[in-house]
């Protein structure tokens, strides 16, 4: 059961204490199911006949593209669920490509075994319905992101959001490769972007760190 101790991190069972989970876990069953990096994890557009939680690893979420190329959605950590939105829709269809960024562990339930759970326990069905909420939020913010259609676009979105919640002087945690990816494009591309706004002055970047001069001309870049 060590390696379902990292479950009482979990969003799902915050409240719960470890004891409690483990008491849960014996009398609900789950299997484990493990994943070599860049194995495919989920299909899009299969059944979700599980709940799927990251134990240990982490995977990421891209949308499949008829070209061949894909769009980035997320990275999913432990110890969150896969597309909590998507388990008891009426299709209940796996929303993306699920890929293992590392070695990956999910603990898997089938969704019957998770409703009954639920129902049992009024601690984690508020956990889960609260978890739903903010995936929505998520994804409405990721379709506003989705609608910009130019690389400065984007950027200028992403250093405006980071300027709304840290003011005027930024930190990027993401590394420039993770950050392109993001973006769906080449990385070439955005350090040209980038190298735009500091030379600009818009921006006064240095290495991680990016101090925002002209919030107005990001935005204006958004209304062009």
């Amino acid at each position: 059961m060590a390696e379902t101790s990292i479950l009482q991190f979990s969003p799902l069972f915050k409240g719960v204490t470890e004891e409690e989970i483990l008491l849960l876990l014996q009398r609900f069953p789950y299997r484990m199911h493990d994943y070599k990096k860049e194995q495919l994890v989920l299909l899009a557009d299969t059944p979700l006949k599980y709940l799927h939680i990251v134990v240990s690893g982490s995977v990421r979420g891209v949308i499949p593209h008829f070209s061949g190329d894909s769009v980035y959605v997320e990275d999913i950590t432990a110890p969150n669920i896969l597309a909590p939105a998507f388990l008891f829709t009426q299709e209940a269809l796996v929303p993306v490509d699920v890929i293992a960024n590392t070695d990956v562990r999910l603990l898997k339930m089938k969704k019957t075994t998770f409703l009954t759970l639920l129902q049992e326990d009024s601690r984690i069905l508020t956990n889960f319905l609260s978890l739903i909420s903010h995936k929505a939020l998520f994804l409405r913010k990721k379709m506003e992101f989705l609608s910009l259609t130019t690389i400065r676009q984007k950027l200028s979105y992403y250093l405006l959001k980071k300027y709304e919640k840290e003011g005027e002087v930024i930190h990027i945690s993401e590394s420039l490769e993770k950050l392109s990816r993001m973006f769906g494009i080449a990385r070439p591309s955005l350090s040209r972007e980038l190298k735009y706004l500091n030379d600009s002055g818009i921006i006064a970047r240095e290495k991680k760190r990016v101090c925002i001069l002209n919030s107005r001309a990001l935005r204006a870049f958004l209304d062009a």
